[in-house]
């Protein structure tokens, strides 16, 4: 997450995702299979809805759709999304002047 787009608008996704898994598992994962496994324990669920991300979903017969993060998952690794749909991209908001974030993993140390 050493995007300059990334850095300035969502900078505790950053922080995040440098959390996540080990070394290897960072560099070959995406953001996109991340959010499209819909895993309750993701880091990354949790930060995109704080953030008030929103996804855009599209499928050739009916286009392209937006959804908001909080819509898109309802339960164990259920997204609300079609079998003919992809995750085309994550729509971060523009920070409001004096907005600050910050990102604390916590765990109970037995993974």
């Amino acid at each position: 997450a050493t995007s300059a787009d990334v850095q300035r608008r969502g900078r505790i996704l950053a922080e995040g995702c440098a959390s996540i898994a080990s070394h290897q598992v960072r560099n070959q994962a995406t953001l996109g299979g991340a959010v499209a496994l819909a895993e309750p324990s993701s880091t990354v669920l949790p930060i995109l809805l704080a953030l008030d991300a929103r996804l855009e979903i599209a499928s050739a017969e009916r286009g392209a759709r937006t959804v908001a993060v909080s819509a898109y998952a309802d339960g164990l690794q259920r997204a609300r999304i079609a079998s003919d749909e992809l995750l085309v991209r994550v729509l971060l908001p523009h920070p409001m002047v004096g907005d600050e974030t910050c990102f604390r993993k916590v765990t109970d140390g037995t993974r």
